[in-house]
């Protein structure tokens, strides 16, 4: 069985848009043996034996703290698993494609699935559960089993900044390291973000979001697929003169971010010489260059970013 993911917030939840027989589920007395290997920083296997191998079944991986939100199992997969599922066919539904409960990769008898773009050192619960698409409820009770992904081992990542006449460069302490990177005005930052890492948090969303529209389309990306390397820069007519920025980075690889969120600020000076002619902004392996981050667009008046490699 293949999942494809549609990430929402932060949530990993699996939601299949390929055809699947149309099983009649019916409510029968079972129990779920759930293992956990090959568990790394931001992956694992997960295989379900369930005691009939004729229950219709889902299993997913859900953060531990996320059951912290409800008073009950039942709660949980009422408000997290069916009422996504019903609010995600409605919407497809309304925008011109058929979605129904056969639309969703359930399962019968063994199953596994090797889950990726985990989040390391973060408990887990890999659960299942007998599917009830009528009642649209648990069944009997969820199984579910915990375990944590490993820890990232953290390289000490910096970037220094310097000018000339017509651009600001940044320049990363580790040679060939990986990361992401944007800019942003410090006092927009101050104004609609408590911190940095708040800020720093929305982005990664956004980043994740470009990923899952990747992958709905058949291109498996990783964050290494999108971030950059090397040195980079920034036109000074790109940016507002005389203004203090904040420079954002953090560093990834395999996958996963292995640096502290790296901020600094710097101003932009007052005079700036024009430029004749410049190059063509490019964009990082033909997929995504580091932008400005616009989910509050309505609020937010800094202008898109393009940073060029040297």
């Amino acid at each position: 069985m293949k999942k494809y993911f549609l990430i929402l917030s932060a949530a990993v939840l699996a939601f299949a848009f390929t055809a699947c027989d149309k099983n009649k589920p019916g409510t029968k007395d079972v129990t779920f043996n759930i293992e956990v290997s090959d568990i790394t920083q931001n992956s694992a296997k997960v295989k379900v034996t369930p005691s009939n191998n004729d229950v219709l079944y889902y299993f997913d991986l859900v953060k531990a703290n996320y059951f912290a939100e409800y008073a009950s199992d039942a709660e949980f997969v009422k408000d997290y698993f069916y009422n996504y599922w019903d609010e995600m066919i409605e919407y497809y539904n309304k925008n011109g494609y058929t979605m129904s409960y056969d639309s969703i990769e359930f399962s019968k008898g063994v199953d596994s699935y090797a889950f990726s773009q985990l989040q390391p050192d973060t408990v887990y619960y890999a659960i299942a559960f007998q599917v009830d698409t009528t009642k649209k409820e648990l069944i009997g009770s969820l199984a579910k089993t915990n375990f944590n992904t490993l820890q990232v081992q953290k390289v000490d990542l910096s970037f220094s900044v310097s000018f000339n006449d017509t651009a600001v460069f940044f320049t990363p302490s580790i040679d060939n390291a990986l990361y992401f990177a944007t800019l942003m005005d410090k006092d927009t930052l101050n104004t609609y973000y408590k911190s940095v890492d708040a800020f720093w948090a929305e982005y990664i969303d956004y980043v994740d979001y470009q990923i899952s529209m990747y992958a709905q389309y058949g291109y498996n990306l990783t964050y290494d697929d999108l971030a950059m390397d090397g040195d980079i820069y920034i036109h000074l007519d790109s940016i507002a003169p005389a203004t203090t920025y904040t420079f954002i980075a953090q560093g990834v690889k395999d996958g996963v971010f292995n640096s502290d969120i790296i901020s600094t600020d710097f101003t932009t000076p007052a005079a700036r010489a024009t430029v004749a002619a410049k190059a063509p902004l490019l964009k990082k392996r033909g997929a995504m260059a580091v932008e400005e981050r616009k989910a509050k667009a309505t609020r937010i008046s800094a202008k898109a970013l393009n940073f060029i490699r040297k």
